[in-house]
C-alpha cells in the first residue's frame, strides 16, 4: 500500500512521516509523470524506429543521387532518384500510419482523472454513471458537463440539453431518482392520481391507483399508497417483493412525471 510519502514500499518498516504535504504531493506527481513517460515511449517506439529508418533512407537518397550523376547520365539518375523517393514516401506513410494508430487512447487518459463511478446494485460491475472531478460526466454512454448540489445532479450535453436528477446518499451508496413520463390511459380527464397510467419504453411500465388507496405497479406488484400533494411525494407500501418506497411525482393534465429511486453502489471495476 502507499504510505504518506506516496512511495510504494514492500517493507512497511520503511514507513516515514518526515515529509511535508507539499513534498509528498511533488513526489506523487513525479512518479506519475515517470510512469506516463515510460508508457508513451512504449506506445510510440514503432513510430520512432520508422522515423529513424526514414531519415536514413533520405540520407541514402542524397548520396545515391550524387553517385548517379557521376557514373550515369542525368536522365538515368533522375529515374533512380524517383525509385528511391517512392521508398522514402512509403516509409513516411508507414510512420504516419503507426503514429496515428498508437496515439493515446481517450479511455487511458480518462483513468487519470479522479472520478466517482456508480452502478446499479443488481449489476455492480456495469458502470452507468461517472462523475469526474474536472466537471464532466458520463451517464449511460453519453458525455455531459455537470454541476452538483445537496439534492440534484444537473448534466448538460453538447447540444445544451439539460438533465436534472435528484439523488440521496445512503450508507450503502446512493439513490438516483430517474424520471419516467406516464400518460393517462382512460376516458375523459383524470381525477388526480386515480386511474391507469402507462409509460416508459413502448408503454411497458404502468401504475394503477384506486380510490380505496391501493395501487398496482407494472400490472404485477400490488400494495397501498399514501400521496402528499404538497410535498409532491407518494409512499408506495408494497405487499411483498420490495421495501416501502417514496417516489416524487408531478401531474400535468394527462401526464404524470414520476421520479423513482434506483439504488446505486460503487462500481466494482472502478478505475483508481
Amino acid at each position: 500500500m502507499y504510505n504518506i510519502t506516496g512511495i510504494f514500499y514492500k517493507n512497511e518498516e520503511r514507513f516515514s512521516t518526515k515529509y511535508t504535504k507539499s513534498a509528498i504531493k511533488k513526489r506523487v506527481i513525479l512518479f506519475k509523470n515517470v510512469k506516463r513517460i515510460k508508457k508513451c515511449l512504449l506506445k510510440y517506439k514503432i513510430s520512432i524506429y520508422l522515423g529513424v529508418a526514414l531519415s536514413y533512407t533520405l540520407y541514402k537518397v542524397n548520396i545515391s543521387y550524387g553517385v548517379f550523376c557521376i557514373f550515369w547520365r542525368k536522365d538515368e539518375a533522375v529515374k533512380e532518384m524517383k525509385k528511391i523517393s517512392r521508398i522514402a514516401l512509403g516509409c513516411l506513410l508507414l510512420c504516419l500510419f503507426f503514429a496515428a494508430c498508437t496515439k493515446e487512447d481517450p479511455k487511458e487518459k480518462e483513468k487519470d482523472v479522479p472520478a466517482e463511478s456508480w452502478a446499479y446494485n443488481h449489476e455492480p460491475e456495469k458502470e452507468i454513471l461517472r462523475l469526474r472531478e474536472d466537471g464532466t460526466a458520463l451517464f449511460k454512454g453519453t458525455e455531459y458537463s455537470y454541476s452538483k448540489d445537496d439534492q440534484f445532479i444537473t448534466m448538460t450535453d453538447d447540444k445544451n440539453q439539460s438533465l436534472k436528477l435528484r439523488y440521496k446518499m445512503t450508507k450503502e451508496g446512493m439513490y438516483l431518482y430517474e424520471q419516467t413520463t406516464y400518460h393517462f390511459n382512460g376516458e375523459g380527464e383524470p381525477e388526480g392520481l386515480l386511474g391507469v397510467w402507462v409509460g416508459g419504453p413502448e408503454d411497458r411500465l404502468s401504475y394503477e391507483f384506486t380510490s380505496s388507496g391501493t395501487f398496482r405497479e407494472d400490472g404485477y406488484f400490488p400494495g397501498h399508497f399514501l400521496a402528499d400533494p404538497e410535498a409532491g411525494t407518494i409512499k408506495l407500501m408494497y405487499n411483498d417483493h420490495f421495501e416501502d418506497t417514496y417516489i416524487y411525482y408531478t401531474l400535468n393534465g394527462k401526464e404524470l412525471f414520476v421520479e423513482y429511486p434506483w439504488p446505486l453502489v460503487t462500481t466494482v471495476t472502478e478505475a483508481k
